[in-house]
């Protein structure tokens, strides 16, 4: 049978705990850190919006060449493939980053580098709302868009004109002046034009 602790060893080990202690509620006050790198299952398929009034072809070797992904209207979605996805971003970047095409997944857009951009880049239903948002809260929205967006949504606005729909000729006005063209005159003379070749 072992000899019993001393008083020494005892003081000493109840020390060592109350220090334990401190550092471990001093560890609970640090927010956890986010990993810098998001491991991702290459093997999935990603959802991508197509942001652009018409049609938009995206190609993992750019320029239409390799695996081509093509998207005929505002608002198209399709299912690519993670490994095809990260090919079309670093071949068509610009794409990406100016908000034609939108990649609906937070961690590929992290680990994909796209953070920053897609601070200015909105989704389907935030450019939608823009049409519904008064004045003010339009232009502050419309002014932090990137260049791509300011000039797909204007083409929207075309679209919408031509076909009759009803739009706030503010935003109309707005965005006409952002992007320099008569939006209004662009709608009327391709409605115009549509009519003649529908006679």
């Amino acid at each position: 049978m072992g000899r019993p602790a001393s008083e020494d060893t005892i003081a000493n080990l109840n020390k060592k705990i109350k220090e334990l202690a401190k550092q471990l509620e001093t560890l609970k006050d640090i927010p956890a850190q986010t990993p810098s790198f998001i491991q991702v299952n290459e093997d999935r398929d990603i959802l991508v919006v197509s942001l652009y009034d018409g049609i938009l072809n995206l190609s993992t070797d750019g320029y239409g060449k390799g695996e081509v992904y093509s998207f005929s209207y505002f608002g198209e979605e399709r299912m690519i493939p993670l490994s095809d996805l990260k090919r079309i971003i670093r071949k068509e970047k610009k794409k990406i980053t100016e908000g034609k095409a939108y990649i609906n997944d937070p961690d590929i857009i992290k680990s994909e580098r796209l953070t920053s951009a897609y601070k200015k880049i909105l989704n389907k239903e935030k450019i939608e709302e823009l049409f519904t948002k008064s004045k003010k809260l339009f232009k502050q929205s419309f002014d932090e868009m990137t260049k791509g967006q300011k000039e797909i949504f204007s083409q929207l606005i075309i679209s919408k004109l031509k076909d009759g729909d009803d739009i706030d000729m503010n935003i109309v006005s707005i965005v006409s002046e952002a992007v320099g063209k008569d939006l209004d005159e662009i709608a009327q003379y391709a409605r115009s034009f549509k009519n003649t070749k529908d006679k």
